[in-house]
């Protein structure tokens, strides 16, 4: 326990003064600051006893949830990366609180009506007739724009949980539409005009990505359109399956400046990416 740090406890476990070492001292300098007429000898190691039991069951619940949190983040990075991305979707309400959508809350109509108002027109302008969308996810915010643009010739959704991909093919599969289980870790997908790449990378390691970059490389396709956060100065690694912002011109992912950027939420700096995959890096 040695170095826990609380906003409201301080340094807990320090090994000098144990779990509220800290705050006694604190009591302690209140204590001598305070003329006390007539105060009894050990009085000041009194008020010292007294804070320490009623602190001392916090800290012992502190440390036991900080115990639960870092065996959870063992548990989960020994799962194999489906079961983690299934784990994540079977609980996905507790998660996102949300009715709409199962995918994340990034994949909320509200959340995505930047990129569908100026998809359309990058579609049309680099003539992208068909699409891979990897990770697919429920398709919650995709199929308002693949129902509405008719420039999609065919829309192939992947996603590694299979769950995912029986339900939508199920509500939405068509001769146009299709969802097949995929692992972009570890598989090529189909070659298409562009290849679709939301809110992913930014759930893989380092190493993880660097696979998933290179089959996306090797499939032939045009254009790779992917997310990128420009405000980020300097990108941290993570286990597969957690989440954090990346940005794809910073190390180790040292992709060009893109052809073009849509903008998603200035606040956060977080945008959409188009890249030639040619000049992807290798």
């Amino acid at each position: 326990m040695s170095g826990f740090r609380s906003p409201q406890l301080g340094n807990l476990g320090s090994r000098d003064d144990g779990c509220y070492g800290t705050s006694m001292r604190r009591i302690a300098d209140e204590t001598d600051a305070t003329p006390v007429t007539g105060r009894k000898p050990g009085a000041l190691e009194g008020v010292r006893a007294s804070a320490a039991r009623r602190l001392a069951p916090s800290c012992r619940t502190l440390a036991k949830y900080a115990m639960i949190a870092t065996i959870k983040r063992i548990v989960f990075s020994l799962l194999p990366v489906k079961q983690r991305f299934r784990r994540i979707y079977r609980r996905h309400y507790s998660y996102w609180k949300s009715s709409e959508v199962a995918s994340g809350l990034g994949s909320t109509l509200a959340n995505t009506e930047n990129i569908r108002t100026a998809l359309p027109a990058l579609l049309r302008e680099y003539n992208i007739e068909t699409i891979v969308d990897v990770p697919c996810g429920d398709f919650n915010w995709m199929r308002c724009l693949v129902e509405h643009v008719p420039l999609i010739a065919t829309y192939t959704g992947l996603d590694i949980v299979p769950e995912i991909i029986s339900e939508n093919q199920r509500k939405y599969g068509t001769d146009r539409i299709q969802f097949a289980e995929f692992d972009v870790i570890k598989s090529v997908p189909l070659s298409a005009d562009l290849v679709l790449m939301r809110d992913c990378l930014i759930h893989f390691s380092f190493v993880d990505a660097r696979r998933a970059l290179r089959n996306i490389k090797n499939s032939g396709s045009h254009y790779f359109l992917s997310t990128t956060h420009l405000e980020v100065a300097e990108n941290t690694d993570i286990v597969t399956g957690r989440w954090r912002p990346v940005n794809l011109e910073k190390a180790p992912y040292n992709f060009p400046p893109p052809l073009e950027l849509i903008r998603e939420n200035e606040g956060h700096g977080k945008c959409l990416g188009l890249w030639r995959v040619s000049d992807m890096p290798d």
